[in-house]
């Protein structure tokens, strides 16, 4: 699923929203903890452990299935289907269906198109995760956050314990990946150092009962230290990372323009939704959305290895729940979509040769990537939308 994953990241929250739908949301359990599995399995809490095999899909955690012989199997989504290339439905005209409310000259509150810099630094510091650097610690002791590369053997009353034991076990401190006072004991250690913890673990403890209220002590061997560093913006991490712009001063004032354009897009955006109607969506259009959401779930469950109907049943849903969702939102995405081709029409705005270049910031070599896996259809598809949502934004007026 990488390049689907490329051509989400490329457009603005406004299309994604637009063309995906609530239905391809991010549906990840959270973060994976690096170096779980069998080794330490008598210290992970039990949250933690519930969640180590679902993740990869089998129960024993260890994700060992013939994941391509069930790709095989499965029909991949036709993103494109139902589509012309210049990104229209085909043999439906949007305006026999839309009618269309006010979309020029649409007035904005300033404070509606202008990112206050709680927002701002809330931006930035998701636009730096994407830069962040796991660096080796030498000079100090352990701190929380910081994730360590540890070696532990526990023990009830002398006697070492099945299943508490691990060599080169790679545990966050603070993530509560163990039982409680675990992590906290190994704070302020230094590499090299052997010591003793002892834990107690929780009256309720089914991997192993054991251990059930029980007292017991971890030899822990510190082997590493390492942190994330976030980057400072500064005129280095521009030119190295932005090179569009020539000081981190240019940086910072272009993308809070940026996010300010965002603001103005979608306020705009959204009064065009709100001052529209769609008298009718096609039955064959839903029933085409539909059918495609089904086959990209089917294609992303063989590719764990898992049937469709258990990879569903991971996120709380049947088969019936999940179809007739997808055809709610269904609803909600084409009737952006037939809005957004209407103002097309009427205004003649088209995908123009250069356009997924400018609009994605994509090189020819990765369009061409894009294009082959979606389809130009599809890939037209969200590039009008990105016009559109450009033209209202430009022809409205900021008070």
């Amino acid at each position: 699923m990488k390049k689907r994953s490329i051509l989400l990241g490329c457009v603005t929250m406004l299309t994604v929203a637009s063309v995906m739908g609530a239905g391809c949301g991010n549906k990840d359990k959270g973060k994976e903890t690096a170096g779980s599995g069998e080794a330490g399995t008598a210290a992970v809490t039990e949250s933690q452990e519930s969640t180590d095999g679902e993740e990869q899909g089998t129960e024993d955690g260890t994700g060992s299935t013939d994941e391509e012989s069930v790709a095989e199997t499965v029909e991949e989504p036709d993103f494109s289907a139902g589509l012309t290339e210049d990104g229209l439905f085909e043999d439906y005209t949007a305006s026999d269906y839309v009618t269309l409310g006010t979309y020029k000259g649409i007035k904005v509150p300033a404070e509606e198109a202008t990112v206050s810099d709680e927002d701002f630094e809330e931006y930035l510091d998701n636009l730096l995760a994407d830069y962040i650097k796991t660096v080796d610690v030498t000079d100090r002791a352990v701190e929380s956050g910081d994730t360590v590369n540890i070696d532990y053997v526990g023990s009830l009353d002398g006697v070492e314990f099945d299943g508490g034991t691990a060599e080169g076990y790679n545990l966050e401190i603070g993530s509560g990946t163990f039982i409680p006072g675990f992590e906290d004991q190994i704070i302020g250690h230094e590499i090299g150092e052997e010591f003793d913890i002892t834990v107690t673990f929780p009256d309720s403890y089914p991997s192993n009962t054991d251990l059930e209220g029980q007292d017991t002590v971890f030899h822990i061997t510190l082997n590493g230290i390492t942190t994330e560093v976030t980057p400072e913006v500064d005129d280095a991490f521009v030119e190295e990372n932005f090179p569009e712009y020539d000081s981190a001063d240019a940086f910072l004032e272009g993308t809070r323009a940026e996010r300010d354009r965002d603001l103005l897009k979608t306020y705009v955006w959204n009064q065009v939704l709100e001052d529209s109607t769609v008298d009718e969506i096609p039955e064959a259009l839903i029933d085409n959305y539909v059918e495609q959401q089904i086959k990209m779930y089917k294609y992303m469950a063989s590719s764990y290895g898992m049937s469709y109907e258990d990879f569903l049943s991971y996120y709380g849903t049947t088969e019936e729940e999940f179809e007739e969702s997808e055809r709610e939102y269904a609803n909600t995405d084409l009737t952006r979509m037939l809005i957004a081709q209407a103002i097309c029409e009427q205004e003649d705005i088209k995908a123009e040769e250069g356009d997924a270049e400018e609009i994605f910031g994509y090189d020819a070599d990765a369009m061409g990537e894009i294009y082959e896996y979606y389809g130009k259809g599809y890939v037209s598809q969200v590039l009008l939308m990105e016009k559109v949502a450009d033209f209202v934004a430009d022809e409205s007026v900021v008070e």
